[in-house]
């Protein structure tokens, strides 16, 4: 466990007053003697010395603090979220068990003070203290007070190994916390993509299918962006499964793809539904789906994608086509529908940190559900579990969030939607020249919005000064629009993506009010 060493611990004490040459000279051999001899006791395991309540300062505005308020309240981990076994636990270091109440509050507020400033790593470290030392804190009633940090320290020190889902549970726990109903392919689709899934889905009122390219993710195990996505709509369960699918000729070889997305929603009666999510891996033919952990020991983190649960289909522009917008309306609406929903212990938000972003509005939308926020618009917050090169695509790349409320984004957007409006010939080619970017420039390349506008224009979409679909007269008001939304959208994320304001916010969350003892 890493301590306050005495060098560090001057530092952070204030400037003492300037002495005679002479006299600082003595005084400094004698520091250097005294140093070593306390830098010997703090790394001896017999050291009396404990760590010291000699803290860094670091000040918050008000607007920091109020940011920092979590949206869920902290609450105790129990045994089985973190694994421990009953009469498993190790003892707490002697040098750590007897510490006071004041010096474990002054190495929580380094622990604080570190992070404030972008330099604290020791999550694993911090981990085995909470682990060890819990009847400790508890007799010292410092278990409240400590609960946030405690969390997120648990959720970013937890093994990978056995949580290749990404679950704070084990990836066994999570699937026999689920009935085998929640888990388990459709009938129909348990063999792979049947040969007559248009039919199918014609036919079967309760069954959409729609093929679609996805903006953002390359899939295994060809990197393949096209989709093929079902919902099986049940009385008890929605079924949404998602077969990755062979690039279109000439951009892909045409070979089976084998990932499939699973994701059900058991329906409940005045309570949140419950969200569950699976894997499974085809064989080389595309049929036999099979648990993807079992055939291949490896799994995408289901939460860093979905943290509001399920996700809107935002389909790369021109990839849907007339005949499927109707289709994408229904299911895009019937994710609205659920609202927040329910991880069954799998996940528990508030235990990433606190929302990021409530200062430019993020915290609107991405709020988990909490009090005085409308729940039907909650989504999953944007926290220290977030990618911030996730949030600069959807933000600056395909502009699909915020969804903006203003004019000229709204005349953007229209636009964005325009190819999938188009008659099949000239969808396919600008589909076509926009696949062989993306093929090009790897994931997030293409169609960047500016270059969507140049290829409409191409296609001979703009003549003269008239511009189809919205309100505007000429190409160039509507990339006038489109430098206008940009340039606010930078502004957004510039706020947001601040390296000096998250920290100091996730550092006073990390020091909520003690109480009294």
């Amino acid at each position: 466990m890493k301590r306050v060493s005495p060098r560090k611990a001057r530092k952070l004490r204030p400037a003492e007053t300037e002495r005679p040459l002479g006299f600082a000279y003595g005084a400094g051999i004698a520091a250097l003697c005294l140093g070593a001899w306390l830098f010997h006791e703090l790394r001896s395991e017999r050291s009396p010395l404990k760590y010291e309540p000699v803290i860094a300062e670091f000040s918050f505005q008000q607007a920091d603090i109020d940011a920092a308020n979590p949206v869920l309240q902290a609450r105790p981990l129990t045994g089985a979220e973190t694994g421990r076994r009953p009469g498993s636990e190790e003892e707490c270091p002697p040098e750590l068990a007897s510490n006071t109440r004041e010096q474990w509050l002054a190495w929580r507020q380094n622990i604080a003070a570190s992070y404030a400033r972008g330099q604290f790593t020791e999550w694993v470290d911090t981990w085995r203290t909470f682990d060890t030392c819990e009847t400790r804190f508890e007799s010292l009633g410092l278990q409240a007070c400590f609960e946030n940090l405690k969390n997120v320290t648990f959720v970013h020190s937890r093994p990978r190994t056995p949580r290749k889902m990404g679950f704070e549970m084990t990836d066994q726990q999570y699937l026999a916390s689920h009935p085998a109903e929640a888990l388990t392919l459709p009938e129909k689709l348990a063999d792979g993509i049947p040969s007559d899934w248009k039919h199918w889905s014609d036919q079967e009122p309760r069954v959409q299918a729609l093929l679609y390219r996805s903006r953002t993710v390359s899939n295994p195990n060809r990197g393949s962006l096209a989709r093929l996505l079902f919902l099986v709509e049940g009385d008890e369960y929605d079924k949404w499964v998602q077969f990755t699918m062979p690039e279109p000729a000439p951009h892909g070889d045409g070979r089976p793809e084998q990932l499939v997305d699973f994701i059900s929603v058991r329906k409940r009666a005045n309570r949140a539904p419950v969200i569950a999510f699976r894997q499974f891996w085809r064989d080389s033919q595309g049929r036999n789906p099979r648990d993807r952990i079992q055939v291949q020991g490896v799994a995408d983190t289901c939460y860093s994608c979905h943290p509001g649960g399920m996700r809107s289909i935002s389909p790369q522009p021109g990839s849907v086509g007339k005949e499927g917008l109707a289709t994408l309306s229904y299911l895009n609406a019937r994710i609205d529908a659920y609202g927040p929903l329910d991880w069954n212990g799998a996940v528990h938000p508030q235990f990433y940190g606190p929302p990021r972003g409530p200062e430019v509005g993020c915290a609107t939308c991405h709020n988990n559900g909490g009090a005085p926020f409308d729940p039907v618009l909650s989504r999953g917050p944007l926290n220290l579990f977030t990618s911030m090169a996730h949030v600069r695509h959807k933000m600056l790349e395909d502009l699909s969030m915020p969804p903006s409320r203003f004019t000229p984004a709204a005349h953007v957007h229209d636009y964005l939607g325009l190819p999938d409006r188009l008659e099949d010939e000239q969808r396919g080619r600008l589909l076509s020249r926009w696949i062989r970017g993306q093929k090009d420039g790897g994931d997030f390349a293409a169609p960047q919005p500016g270059d969507a506008f140049m290829d409409l224009r191409a296609e001979g979409l703009f003549t003269g000064t008239t511009a189809p679909v919205t309100e505007h007269v000429s190409f160039q008001a509507i990339r006038d629009d489109l430098e206008l939304v940009e340039g606010q959208r930078q502004q957004l994320f510039d706020a947001l993506n601040s390296r000096a304001r998250y920290p100091r916010q996730v550092a006073w969350w990390m020091l909520q009010d003690c109480g009294t003892p």
